[in-house]
């Protein structure tokens, strides 16, 4: 069940919402140790790969400190680099929590970030730089100077509100500056010069700006948990990017092995987005496999493929394209609710499908939508859809989250099919006195 859904009054469904949603997600309380009182918090709920419990405040304190700058973080920890948070004179606490929000902001939805994450670092213990991709905190300016250590710089300035942050390259030129001299780096930063990655590297910032802008606008009146799922969701369109991409050149690639004479030239694959090749050459590259289909987590009970017809890429694919496309031909989406009415039979896929129809992107908007359509066959879908939502203990409370709009549509969708059905019942009776 997705964690945000709480019971709305004067909605048919309240008392199914607070039967299965929780009052609580976080369970607090106190240890005493050496005569002091230590807060304790131990989360109720976690998802696979979750980082820390909603409304641990960690993610607003990262934005807040390093502003537009947290786009270079993001996009530092999406494509495996390594990311140093340095605190000097810091309390490691403070720099524990950077450490933990960075790798909150992609996990989930990738796979395998806790374990290169190492909250607090220090020069007795060197082995998490053996990581490939970490995401650490230290306290210590040691670790500032030594470039080969690190991919990116993130210094820590808490008693002013503000961070810098700084790659290899800018960390040299400022030493240059200040008369410094660092560490040799592991690796020179090269510039490719290429017209058409360069213009994919203008695109994905521009991206960029538009979305830490829309978070950046909204910090101050939605909680974490709404600023993590908006982070959750635009790593899910990169991630949809890449899978489009890693299928191109797989296709790409057997065509080329196919291609017995140079007169048949294979097509050009579309992978000069320079975030998308960083991406799949990266470590992250793995999680692909579980965007690809949902189901692929064999050890959850009742979660099974959907096999060739309907796969977890087809169910992404359809979600998606409902989330973002503002017009549709009626034959797609058609098809497009034909097919998700057919496939989403049991409660374990109806769950999948909610996990993929976040709230900071729309909830079940794109599905009640259909009430309304133009065409028959879609409202009928629609409908049914959401019927068996709510005829499961665990998705039940999906429904009561649907605002008055939405919930008057259902409530109005379902008394019109049970008039039509009486008719139809009262119909056939006359017809067989």
């Amino acid at each position: 069940m997705r964690r945000g859904v709480t019971p709305q009054p004067n909605t048919m469904e309240r008392s199914a919402t607070a039967a299965y949603t929780p009052k609580e997600w976080v369970w607090n309380g106190s240890v005493v140790y050496a005569g002091a009182s230590i807060p304790l918090q131990v989360p109720l709920y976690l998802s696979r790969d979750e980082v820390m419990p909603e409304g641990s405040g960690i993610l607003k304190d990262l934005l807040q400190i390093f502003n537009e700058d947290t786009m270079r973080i993001y996009n530092a920890v999406l494509s495996g680099q390594r990311v140093l948070f340095v605190g000097y004179n810091h309390a490691a606490g403070d720099v524990c929590k950077f450490a933990m929000a960075a790798a909150s902001m992609i996990s989930p939805p990738l796979e395998g970030i806790l374990h290169r994450v190492f909250p607090y670092a220090n020069l007795t213990d060197l082995s998490f730089i053996e990581t490939q991709g970490f995401i650490a905190g230290v306290t210590n300016p040691v670790f500032e100077e030594n470039t080969r250590w690190w991919d990116l710089l993130c210094v820590l300035n808490l008693p002013e509100k503000s961070g810098v942050c700084m790659t290899v390259e800018e960390k040299l030129k400022e030493d240059e500056r200040h008369h410094k001299r660092s560490g040799p780096s592991q690796q020179q930063v090269t510039e490719d010069k290429d017209a058409r990655v360069e213009k994919s590297r203008l695109t994905a910032r521009r991206h960029d700006a538009l979305f830490i802008e829309k978070v950046l606008s909204c910090i101050t009146v939605v909680g974490d948990d709404m600023i993590k799922s908006m982070f959750h969701d635009y790593t899910r369109q990169i991630l949809q990017e890449c899978l489009e991409a890693k299928k191109t050149l797989q296709k790409s690639s057997q065509q080329e092995l196919m291609s017995k004479s140079d007169a048949v030239q294979p097509p050009v694959p579309s992978t000069d987005n320079a975030r998308v090749l960083r991406f799949l050459s990266s470590g992250n590259a793995k999680s692909l496999d579980l965007e690809e289909d949902p189901w692929a987590h064999p050890s959850d009970e009742g979660v099974t493929s959907l096999g060739e017809a309907f796969s977890g890429a087809q169910l992404r694919r359809d979600i998606l394209c409902l989330q973002t496309t503002e017009t549709f031909v009626d034959d797609d989406i058609i098809e497009m609710f034909e097919r998700l009415d057919t496939a989403l039979q049991t409660e374990a896929s109806l769950q999948v499908m909610l996990t993929l129809m976040t709230e900071s992107a729309g909830g079940l908007h794109p599905i009640a939508s259909g009430l309304l359509h133009s065409t028959q066959q879609v409202r009928l879908h629609a409908l049914s859809l959401l019927r068996r939502l709510s005829s499961f203990p665990s998705t039940r409370a999906s429904i009561a989250s649907l605002n008055q709009f939405w919930e008057m549509a259902y409530q109005r969708a379902v008394k019109m099919e049970v008039e039509l059905h009486s008719k139809s019942e009262l119909t056939g009776e006359e017809h067989e006195t």
